[in-house]
């Protein structure tokens, strides 16, 4: 559940991006002539999208989004008074 939360903004993100990537690669219609069932197509069709889209995400968190993390030491966050209502 860790590596999910760390990626999640990025399955987010970069799913809508590889969609041109699966529909043209992972094209169900295109399986469908090889293997008879639509569920097995179906399910393989979740498993690779959702697995590609996460190793995208994960590369992502690991070489771009990590790096900024760790310049949070430099900069100092203001604390702001808390709102009471009234």
């Amino acid at each position: 559940m860790k590596a999910l939360g760390k990626v999640s903004y990025g399955l987010y993100v970069y799913h809508f991006i590889l969609l041109p990537f699966f529909e043209t690669y992972y094209n169900p219609a295109t399986w469908m002539h090889y293997i008879d069932s639509p569920f097995v197509v179906a399910v393989l069709y979740f498993v690779l999208t959702i697995g590609s889209t996460f190793i995208v995400s994960w590369i992502s968190w690991q070489v771009y989004e990590k790096q900024f993390l760790k310049l949070k030491n430099y900069f100092e966050s203001q604390k702001r008074p808390a709102v009471v209502a009234v």
